[in-house]
């Protein structure tokens, strides 16, 4: 069975469209948050988490922070990828949406080396879902209805949250998540919602 991975940044509408495409496939979604593990690493919150970051930085990720982000990144890929494998063992058809989506058959491989686990996955289809930073700051205002910041606020948090991640996984796992040549480029602007999801359909057959 295929794996369909549909990455975008924060407010691109990554989640709502791979739980509609698989449910119009009959297959399963997976949409980890890294926010679910925290406590598990001793992070008290996403702040912390962040400021950890910025830290392994300075340090040029030689300090013990940076082993704290790269466990707290293998162990979370690895439960992802091991929940992957285990739909694919029963059967099921699998679409991802998180932000290493179209990376994870080379994070795979990656933890085959470090034997954590067997056997790699195989990313069939590799989507990136493209938005300006302006309409996803209005569309996490309009999926979360407690948000107090204003636009503004809300781009700063977005730049940092993005900066955050490209720095770990480019010095976790050498990878650069800003390269979406190689990934079906769907604008999320352009086409919303069900129109998008009947273009990415269309793009999978």
């Amino acid at each position: 069975m295929p794996i369909i991975a549909i990455a975008g940044l924060t407010g691109s509408g990554k989640n709502y469209t791979a739980k509609h495409i698989a449910q119009k496939l009959g297959f399963t979604h997976f949409y980890p948050s890294f926010k679910d593990y925290l406590g598990d690493f001793g992070f008290n919150n996403v702040v912390e988490f962040q400021q950890a970051v910025l830290e392994a930085q300075q340090d040029n990720f030689t300090s013990s922070t940076h082993q704290k982000l790269k466990n707290f990144d293998h162990d979370f890929d690895l439960k992802l990828i091991t929940q992957v494998q285990v739909a694919l063992s029963q059967g099921k058809g699998v679409v991802l949406s998180t932000w290493l989506g179209p990376w994870l058959d080379e994070v795979s491989q990656q933890l085959v080396q470090l034997k954590l686990i067997d056997q790699p996955i195989k990313i069939d289809y590799k989507l990136f879902l493209e938005s300006t930073i302006e309409n996803r700051a209005q569309r996490i205002i309009h999926r979360d209805e407690t948000i107090e910041m204003a636009i503004p606020q809300i781009i700063d948090y977005i730049n940092l949250k993005e900066e955050n991640n490209y720095l770990r996984f480019k010095y976790i796992y050498q990878l650069d998540i800003t390269l979406h040549d190689d990934l079906i480029q769907i604008d999320a602007d352009k086409y919303q919602d069900e129109t998008r999801i009947k273009l990415i359909l269309d793009k999978l057959d």
